[in-house]
C-alpha cells in the first residue's frame, strides 16, 4: 500500500508525495505503474523515456527502526530534479 498526494503538474508530468506502508522493494514503482502514472524513466515498469538521465525517484525523508531506535535520514532535492522541476 501506498499513500501519496499530488503537489504539482509540469510539462506532462507530476510530481507527489509518496509513503510507501508496507515497505517492499520497489513498491512505489509498481503501485504508480499499475494505477496508469508509471515513475518517469522507469525502464522496467513504465515506458522508460524521462526528464532526466535517470529514474526521477527521490527520497527526501527516510525513517525506519535500527536496533530498538528510529532513525530518521534527510537529504535537499538533487539538482538534477531541481532543473525539471516547477
Amino acid at each position: 500500500m501506498t499513500e501519496w498526494k499530488k503537489l504539482a503538474e509540469f510539462n506532462g508530468h507530476t510530481l507527489v508525495e509518496a509513503h510507501p506502508i508496507t515497505g517492499r522493494t520497489h513498491q512505489l514503482r509498481v503501485h504508480f505503474s499499475h494505477i496508469g502514472y508509471p515513475i518517469s524513466g522507469d525502464g522496467l515498469y513504465g515506458r522508460g523515456e524521462g526528464v532526466c538521465h535517470r529514474l526521477a525517484l527521490h527520497a527526501l525523508k527516510l525513517t525506519f527502526p535500527l536496533n530498538g531506535n528510529t532513525v530518521t535520514a534527510e537529504t535537499a532535492v538533487p539538482d538534477f530534479l531541481k532543473d525539471i522541476m516547477p
